[in-house]
């Protein structure tokens, strides 16, 4: 296992996505996997679904849970058994059905699989595989339901569809990277926000929940705050709220549109005006 880690690492790590080779049996491996890994939508089928389905909240998933329900660390947060725990639980609630679960697509021959080397590696993991295959059956979102990039910039007022005339709050971490960006929101009711640790979030997660019970049942929660995200917005859900799981959906839009975006600016003083280069 550790053997077979370390050589995806060494060969993730160079970098060539052109030139990348996977050996026979790595591609049996992950072939091996994919069998027990659920079916997902396309990311505009899952947009679709989620306008087509207002009543329906999202919760989304990607490295950073995986590699924490696996017992390791993750760039938001050091590994902790109880947020693991809570990971599992909710890909484990398949039935209930106030939230679609949102999942990348894997596959070892595009570029994806660099991305979601953890999915791939770590869901060899024999504790993983079965706890996948509970939603095998299930409809799963692209968990990149979320990005600009994947729809494209024509597609923005459709993917503002989700908020609109809405009172908006949104969960993030304290100078987090995400950012607030006037034009994706000019459509909501009101706009709010709560927020997290940046780092380990979960540490005070009760706090940050017990603010967020605050608000009234028609709230629409919007959620960036990375595993801990996912876990305070099933917890919210099964609350009575709406909440969409989206992660910093945002940050990736300027990153494509601007290039680079720095953390440091805090998202409260971060204004990108409509017409201002807006492809909208």
């Amino acid at each position: 296992m550790k053997k077979f880690i370390w050589k995806i690492i060494r060969k993730f790590k160079k970098a060539d996505f052109q030139n990348f080779k996977l050996s026979e049996k790595d591609i049996t491996d992950i072939k091996e996997l994919l069998k027990s890994y659920p079916k997902i939508l396309p990311a505009d089928k899952s947009l679709d679904l989620l306008l087509k389905h207002p009543e329906k909240s999202l919760i989304r998933m990607g490295d950073c849970e995986i590699a924490l329900m696996n017992g390791e660390d993750s760039f938001s947060n050091d590994y902790d058994p109880k947020l693991a725990y809570r990971l599992c639980q909710i890909v484990k609630d398949v039935n209930n059905k106030k939230f679609y679960l949102g999942l990348k697509i894997l596959s070892f021959e595009t570029k994806n699989f660099f991305i979601s080397k953890n999915f791939l590696i770590n869901g060899r993991n024999k504790n993983l595989k079965p706890l996948f295959e509970k939603r095998k059956n299930d409809t799963i979102l692209n968990a990149w339901v979320n990005s600009v990039h994947m729809h494209g910039t024509n597609k923005i007022p459709l993917i503002k569809k989700l908020w609109e005339k809405k009172d908006i709050v949104f969960i993030t971490g304290k100078n987090s990277s995400f950012k607030y960006i006037d034009f994706f929101f000019d459509n909501a009711k009101s706009i709010n926000f709560e927020y997290g640790l940046n780092f380990n979030a979960f540490d005070d997660m009760d706090n940050l929940f017990n603010k967020c019970c605050k608000y009234p049942k028609e709230t629409l929660f919007i959620v960036a705050l990375g595993p801990t995200g996912s876990v305070i917005s099933y917890d919210l859900i099964n609350k009575g709220y709406k909440v969409l799981d989206l992660g910093g959906f945002t940050t990736r839009y300027l990153t494509q549109e601007y290039g680079f975006i720095s953390a440091e600016n805090h998202l409260e003083n971060v204004r990108i005006k409509r017409g201002r280069n807006a492809k909208i």
